[in-house]
């Protein structure tokens, strides 16, 4: 029940409240912004390391798509969370 309430999915939110106000995306919004801010902090660091070497670049590039795929787990997981 914790997780489902981490995810914004508990079953005591009523079916009309779930559309006043936007309660359920304001439930889910910190998550998303966890995810948007990964993104933009991998961006930052491929920027950061193209200017020193593109060795480095090249490790960080095989990197980044595994934070973003992570991140991608997590949104598809509450997703499930949600149909369930």
């Amino acid at each position: 029940e914790t997780i489902a309430r981490m995810a914004g999915t508990t079953e005591d939110v009523a079916y009309h409240d779930c559309h006043v106000g936007g309660q359920r995306f304001l439930l889910r919004a910190p998550w998303l912004l966890i995810t948007l801010c990964a993104g933009l902090v991998s961006a930052s660091v491929m920027a950061y390391f193209q200017k020193i070497s593109p060795a480095l670049l090249a490790m960080v590039i095989f990197f980044i798509p595994l934070v973003n795929g992570l991140s991608g787990n997590v949104g598809v997981q509450c997703s499930t969370i949600l149909v369930r």
